[in-house]
């Protein structure tokens, strides 16, 4: 027979909650699984390619790496604006350039074009200079 302390224990420790699935049926859950993981990334160092070097040339910007772990690049404009482009966990142009070779880099350029459509056109926006630096 179980205690009054070992039953309350047993209800602070787990979650029920309905499943999405069939809603009727009770899943008991531990609440450890519940609460929200943080992730740490692992430091992650972009180098600039020639490739963006020549792009931000034609842009009239300066580039150099992201402070931030989250980003690639750092666009400074000619009015001192800075953006941070560049997911960095995603390979882009002149690194499958470089590692595959220039027809599967063509291949993932234009599905990143599509993919991109909505955001890639709206000049000093993130992903304005990622498509324009990167791809």
């Amino acid at each position: 027979m179980k205690t009054v302390r070992e039953n309350t224990f047993k209800q602070r420790t787990t979650k029920t909650r309905k499943t999405k699935n069939s809603p009727n049926k009770l899943l008991s859950i531990p609440l450890l699984s519940v609460k929200k993981v943080i992730k740490h990334r692992a430091p992650f160092h972009y180098t600039i390619l020639p490739y963006t070097y020549s792009q931000a040339r034609k842009l009239h910007v300066s580039i150099e790496e992201s402070d931030k772990p989250k980003y690639k690049l750092k666009v400074i404009t000619k009015d001192g604006k800075i953006v941070y482009c560049g997911a960095s966990g995603f390979n882009d142009y002149p690194t499958y350039l470089q590692e595959y070779g220039k027809t599967f880099a063509d291949k993932r350029r234009r599905l990143y074009k599509i993919r991109h459509e909505k955001d890639r056109h709206i000049a000093g926006t993130r992903g304005y200079y990622a498509d324009r630096l990167l791809w």
